[in-house]
């Protein structure tokens, strides 16, 4: 494990434990789907929080590929650092990939081909280990299936690759495959607004103080000499 790395998960332990002592929201978007975690900071989370993204990555010395391998924001969501927030709602909506452009499509073939065999090869081989009844001749064959299938597509991938050119267009899209992701829609005190996804692969933190009730002198002197009756009606008799 190399230097940064070591560094990195030193960070994410001491992130995950200062988590620890708060509970945050849980946001379940799709039923395929792990429920993406909302912690609210206060200004003590938030300052803590920021003091560890430095301490990660001023060792970095502004190396783009290190912060994008080991940067903070592959250990914590942090929606907005050292802007609070003075309201937030979740929005559930349907997100998909897409990728147009033809020379990030042709470098993406077979990284796209790689998540998809190790993955579908790792759901195909436990649900047939999970199979009821099934022979160890059926589970042999069918595995032999799922390797053949692989094989397929990494033969079709290559073709692809060697003939990019004989397509008339070519993308990454995975809209068939949508889900449902949470979205986080923010006003900061400078009464900006924003929006971002929620991530279900790490803990995700705003920065949020409540707004106090606007004062109401004569309301306040109101509530202090009634009674409560019933639900939200008050008294004074």
């Amino acid at each position: 494990m190399g230097k940064y790395q070591n560094l990195h998960e030193s960070i994410k332990e001491e992130v995950l434990l200062l988590l620890s002592s708060y509970t945050p929201q849980s946001i379940k978007t799709d039923n395929d789907l792990e429920p993406a975690l909302l912690y609210e900071a206060n200004k003590l989370l938030n300052d803590k929080l920021t003091f560890l993204k430095l301490k990660l990555e001023l060792q970095f010395e502004d190396n783009e590929i290190t912060i994008k391998k080991y940067g903070f924001n592959k250990i914590v969501k942090f929606i907005n650092p050292d802007n609070v927030a003075k309201q937030y709602h979740i929005h559930i909506e349907k997100k998909w990939k897409q990728v147009n452009d033809p020379i990030k499509v042709q470098h993406r073939l077979e990284e796209e081909l790689a998540v998809w065999a190790n993955s579908y090869k790792l759901h195909s081989f436990e649900e047939l280990d999970k199979a009821e009844n099934a022979t160890e001749v059926f589970i042999r064959e069918q595995k032999a299936l799922i390797e053949a299938r692989i094989k397929e597509a990494k033969i079709e991938c290559t073709k692809i690759k060697n003939n990019f050119s004989d397509y008339s267009d070519i993308r990454i899209c995975s809209k068939y495959r949508a889900h449902n992701y949470g979205t986080i829609h923010f006003t900061l005190n400078n009464n900006q607004k924003y929006k971002k996804h929620l991530s279900i692969k790490m803990p995700n933190v705003i920065y949020y103080i409540k707004p106090e009730f606007r004062s109401n002198n004569k309301l306040d002197k109101f509530l202090s000499e009634a009674t409560n009756v019933f639900g939200d009606v008050w008294v004074v008799e």
